[in-house]
């Protein structure tokens, strides 16, 4: 595995995503993905954010955290590699055990969590920005949305092979609640633009 693919460029990263290899894979492409989504976010708050006390502050505090939620997603796209080839290693030694499904599935667990929370800012984002960018909100909500459902899928694949079923459907009814709340917030950002975007 190469590491430091977030510092290198996008054809790298591509190229190395479509070959026959373990990593990067579905969980380091779907932080990469959400880190797409929080990216809008952070521009979308710089070019509507208002002029006037106290709404100006709270500009400031969503941007400030969607700047620390890029940058933790961001670090999971090479995470999930280093996660996901000690997993292969130990499969082919035969050592895989509960803890290393856990700790594979927790990066794109993460992720989920990390889009939902850049999902509310989209939300907040699409009942104050501008006309003109409403194809930018759209386009955060559906990367965060993807982001979620890519992430979920490397989740559930892992808890798969975990013979602790009481921990693995734990996890799942955790992924299921925030997958409804991140259904009910795309929605509301398609809402909030409704009529703008023509």
């Amino acid at each position: 595995m190469s590491s430091a693919y977030i510092n290198r460029s996008i054809r790298d990263y591509v190229e190395n995503l479509s070959r026959k290899q373990p990593s990067p894979g579905g969980g380091s492409a779907s932080a990469l993905v959400a880190a797409l989504g929080a990216a809008l976010n952070v521009m979308l708050l710089q070019y509507n954010s208002a002029k006037e006390e106290p709404k100006r502050n709270k500009f400031t505090v969503l941007l400030e955290e969607q700047t620390v939620i890029l940058e933790e997603l961001n670090s999971l796209v090479d995470k999930d590699c280093e996660v996901l080839d000690n997993l292969i290693g130990l499969i082919r030694e035969k050592k895989a055990t509960d803890e290393s499904y856990a700790m594979a599935a927790d990066i794109p667990k993460r992720v989920c969590e990390l889009a939902f929370e850049s999902l509310e800012i989209t939300a907040f984002a699409a009942s104050v920005s501008k006309k003109i960018f409403v194809s930018d909100v759209l386009s955060a909500a559906q990367f965060l949305k993807a982001a979620f459902t890519a992430g979920e899928a490397n989740v559930l694949v892992n808890l798969k092979y975990m013979s602790n079923r009481d921990n693995a459907s734990k996890i799942q009814k955790e992924l299921s609640g925030l997958r409804v709340r991140i259904d009910r917030l795309y929605g509301e950002v398609k809402e909030a633009i409704k009529g703008r975007s023509s």
